[in-house]
């Protein structure tokens, strides 16, 4: 291809030059040149390296990927549009095409940080039992965004040494915590790994050791520190493990934020509720760890090298991964009695029951900027709320700057619209998707100047600069039989990070960077002249024409504009009859919500009328061999029974698909059918309910086994879902509680806002009546006018839960049992050898014995002339949430708490028809028929 480059002055008189296409400017220099393609593949943003991170106690090695935000080839840019400018000369110059033009050479890091030396990065750290080397994308990004990127394997997974015991080496120390002489029972070293603490001892290493060789050398004890501070991030295991690692030690000064998304410092919650063992999450994720890792066949027992063979466990565990895997499950269900809140065994890996030696709470280590993202149908759900409330209990600096964020999501659609069977509206993604994993690479611009959570890092991390440094001289080509070259820059340049973000995707230039030009006259290579390079298309492929802003996000929540502590998205039906908007709160429940009860009438009615005035029993079927099939809600493993997709979140129940499962036909016994649930439906709703809490389930009941074996005393179990009844009839799961019949003290006083873990577990006597209150886990819902409530009681939700084998149990044991093996393991109680067995159980109902259903109501359904109000503290104003009903068009004046309050006005739909200042103390506004909500 030919080469045409023409040049003229630009006179005073305004003589104007003619050649191909011509750039006007006001006054200066111009250049122009197109070739295809744009800039070079994403790894010229990273240079990666390896290291082997000694820890304590046993100088076992973690295998860590640091990416620092270093060019690791040059940057040549092509397709792009240059200017000089020379006040003194005016010229314009272009060209068909020249050579590439390379703007950061190899090696060179292009981000300076305030306050930190030139060649360290503040760093995002993540730690991985999933193989760091998945994580290069995760990186990728967190370079781009402007930090380092530190990624770890733990202990005994893929590149890092030692045995691997499932979360126990990532937090404290566990000595003083367990008994004398106790250790893991797969840790062959004898309890060294009572001594690890991994995450602390990673972060100590991060402050003080890691160095980088910027000459690809050996590295030197006089190289630079690496990594000046960090914050942690990720989501499940990679959640727990900031926890743990924070909670081992006071912060060793690096730490500035945690990031955890759907995860928890409180595990025992996860695993349990009120009694029940959640089966399948425990053992799936421990057979995914343990049956579906890679084994090496070495026959070699070395439990400190990289090589991870079964020969590291001790026998009879590691005579296949299966046995691994039972006896990790066995560790938290049985050989501990961890199955029960009072165990000792709590202490390994719950914050809140290893207190520090001076009975200081652990909590006070986590004293630092925490910002939580959890959902309604998540796995950690209950724990990561429980783990939030007790940061804002011991909290002290840090308190302005505890968030959690809680979605309608399920463990793996955190920052999604679509959660099982609903897609949700769009402003689901106000957070603009906080999980990196998810973009695609025209999202990033955006994602980088309005995800949230990018902006905590700002807050934290700060916000880079982009740098040049000086270059040598590069040559560009020869044109007109003359060589060009170009020094760029010839003195360190900075933009600000938008500008270079903007720039990478073709909607700004980076302006004014000095230059000196070696060619023809009338260019002078003495002197400087400024540049502007613009590309003509986006590194990111984004035709949006998207210009990152330097926004800054408030996040003190007393400060003006602060973004509030907590912030629930209350779910709504998809016909948009309620819900479906963001509220926030400064505890959970929030403040001013009230008890609203329905109550449970025999012939299946539901209600808020007290009733019967007679007693009824209603009696279901429980068979612990074919349970009732667990469909949606708050799992993370199981799949539809077609295993078409995940079964999670908000199912439909009544899909024809898996009717039969959720919903089973009656079992004939002694002659008499015998339903295997109970259903309770309410009327058609003429108001909403919007309910933001813990549901509690209060009745009495009680059961008896069909057998002849020990029939004087068993276990059983009792599951309430709550259902949302659409007008066209499809039912879809809203939330659930549930209760083992030997933990019902235990569980009432956790319902009744007095824990107790002292309170002991006890079998039921057969054929008795107790009762039961327990609650539910927590949920943000919106029933809509014309939709019913359904409440559902079943003996069993597997594999949610372990399907209940209705034998009495020894105090302080556990009988871990599948369906498929109900016919042939037994348990033995007292000596005598009990099976499982179906059971009848009931539910009796009668003036003496309401059952009932206490839903935690935001706003609970008004008549047709009354105005309800609810106490709230709102950022320290006394303000109210009020119902306001208007029957005909017309102006309604609302009066504010405090003169020059702040007020908001929403329909019952959660859609804001007013927000601002209450001048002189009330506001006027005009409004259509219907019911308001006025905060």
């Amino acid at each position: 291809m030919g080469v045409r480059w023409a040049w003229c002055c630009w006179f005073v008189a305004g003589h104007v030059g003619l050649a191909g296409v011509v750039l006007g400017f006001a006054q200066g220099v111009g250049w122009s040149w197109r070739w295809q393609g744009s800039g070079s593949s994403s790894i010229q943003y990273m240079t990666c390296r390896d290291y082997w991170i000694p820890v304590i106690p046993d100088t076992v090695r973690l295998a860590t990927t640091v990416c620092m935000p270093i060019a690791s080839v040059d940057w040549v840019f092509s397709d792009v549009r240059v200017e000089f400018r020379d006040s003194q000369t005016q010229l314009l110059l272009w060209a068909d095409t020249v050579a590439q033009l390379r703007l950061v050479e190899a090696g060179r890091m292009y981000f300076r940080y305030r306050g930190v030396p030139v060649g360290q990065a503040p760093a995002i750290l993540v730690r991985t039992p999933y193989d760091r080397r998945n994580y290069l994308p995760l990186s990728f990004f967190a370079v781009l965004a402007g930090y380092a990127s530190v990624v770890q394997d733990v202990r005994g997974r893929y590149g890092s040494a030692g045995v691997y015991l499932p979360m126990y080496s990532d937090g404290w120390q566990k000595v003083g915590y367990v008994p004398s002489g106790w250790y893991h029972p797969l840790d062959i070293t004898g309890g060294e790994a009572n001594l690890h603490m991994d995450g602390y001892a990673t972060l100590l290493y991060l402050r003080d050791s890691l160095r980088w060789s910027y000459d690809d050398t050996v590295l030197e004890a006089t190289d630079p520190l690496a990594i000046p501070y960090l914050c942690m991030y990720g989501g499940s295991a990679l959640g727990n493990v900031q926890f743990q690692a924070v909670a081992s030690g006071p912060n060793p000064g690096n730490v500035r934020c945690l990031v955890p998304i759907v995860s928890a410092g409180e595990q025992w919650l996860l695993g349990h509720l009120n009694g029940l063992f959640r089966e399948l999450l425990i053992t799936g994720w421990l057979y995914d760890r343990f049956v579906n890792y890679s084994w090496d066949n070495s026959p070699v027992s070395n439990p400190y090298d990289t090589v991870h063979t079964l020969a590291d466990y001790p026998a009879p565990y590691n005579a296949s991964p299966y046995h691994l895997w039972e006896a990790a499950v066995d560790l938290w269900s049985t050989w501990v009695q961890a199955h029960y809140p009072y165990s000792w065994a709590r202490s390994l890996l719950d914050i809140s029951r290893a207190p520090l030696p001076n009975y200081q709470s652990r909590y006070t280590y986590l004293d630092l900027p925490v910002y939580q993202i959890n959902g309604w149908w998540d796995i950690y759900n209950y724990a990561q709320l429980e783990t939030w409330l007790l940061m804002r209990r011991y909290c002290q600096q840090s308190c302005p700057y505890q968030k959690l964020v809680m979605g309608p999501w399920a463990h793996q659609t955190i920052g999604q619209r679509t959660t099982g069977d609903r897609t949700f509206p769009d402003n689901v993604l106000r957070l603009f998707s906080a999980f990196w994993e998810t973009q695609s690479l025209s999202d990033v611009p955006r994602w980088l100047g309005e995800s949230e959570v990018i902006h905590w890092f700002r807050r934290w991390l700060g916000t880079p600069e982009f740098l040049l440094v000086p270059q040598d001289w590069q040559f560009l080509g020869v044109f007109n039989g003359d060589s060009l070259w170009i020094q760029l820059p010839l003195d360190t340049y900075t933009a600000t990070y938008a500008q270079y973000i903007n720039f990478l995707n073709g909607t700004g230039a980076l302006e004014g960077i000095p230059v000196r030009i070696r060619w023809q006259p009338p260019f002078d290579s003495t002197k400087t002249y400024l540049l502007s390079i613009h590309l003509t298309s986006s590194y990111f492929n984004d035709a949006s024409g998207y210009r990152l802003k330097d926004t800054v996000y408030v996040f003190h929540e007393d400060s003006a504009g602060g973004i509030p502590p907590l912030r629930l998205y209350i779910a709504g039906p998809e016909d948009n009859g309620a819900g479906n908007w963001w509220l926030s709160a400064d505890t959970f429940p929030p403040r001013g919500v009230q008890p609203f009860t329905l109550y449970l009438h025999p012939g299946g009615g539901l209600d808020w009328r007290r009733g019967p005035t007679q007693s009824a029993r209603l009696v279901l079927y429980s068979d612990p061999e074919q349970p009732v099939y667990t469909i949606g809600g708050p799992n993370m493993i199981l799949r539809t029974p077609d295993n078409m997709r995940r079964n999670q979140g908000p199912m439909q129940l009544n899909n024809p698909q898996w009717n039969d499962l959720t919903y089973p036909g009656p079992v004939v016994v002694n002659g008499t059918p015998v339903p295997q649930y109970l259903a309770f439906v309410s009327s058609p709703l003429d108001d909403s309910l919007v309910i933001v809490g813990y549901p509690v389930v209060r009745f009495w009941g009680g059961g008896k086994p069909i057998d002849n074996v020990l029939t004087d005393s068993l276990d059983l179990d009792f599951v309430v879902r709550i259902v949302d009844v659409y007008p066209d009839g499809r039912e879809f799961y809203v939330t659930e509680a549930a209760v083992n019949g030997r933990a019902r003290l235990w569980a009432r006083a956790l319902a009744e806002g007095q824990p107790d873990d002292s309170l002991p577990w006890r079998n039921l006597a057969s054929d008795s009546l107790y009762e039961f209150v327990f609650r539910g886990f927590p949920i943000g819902y919106a029933f809509a006018p014309g939709h019913r409530i359904k409440v559902v009681i079943t003996g069993s939700n597997w594999p949610l839960y372990q399907s209940n084998p209705h034998v009495p149990l020894m105090p302080g044991e556990f009988f871990r049992v599948r369906p498929s093996e109900m016919p042939t393991k037994c348990y033995t109680f007292w000596g005598q050898q009990v099976c499982a067995r179906p059971a009848l159980q009931w539910i009796e109902i009668g003036p003496e014995k309401p059952a009932e259903v206490i839903l935690p109501a935001l706003y609970a359904p008004v008549s047709d002339t009354s105005v309800s109000g609810l106490a709230e503290d709102w950022h320290g104003e006394s303000v109210r949430i009020e119902r306001l009903l208007v029957l005909e068009d017309g102006e309604v004046r609302i009066q504010g708490g405090v003169e020059g309050g702040f007020c908001q006005v929403y329909t019952i739909e959660g859609k804001e028809v007013f927000s601002g200042v209450v001048g002189g103390g009330e506001i006027r506004l005009r409004l259509g028929r219907g019911v308001y909500v006025v905060r």
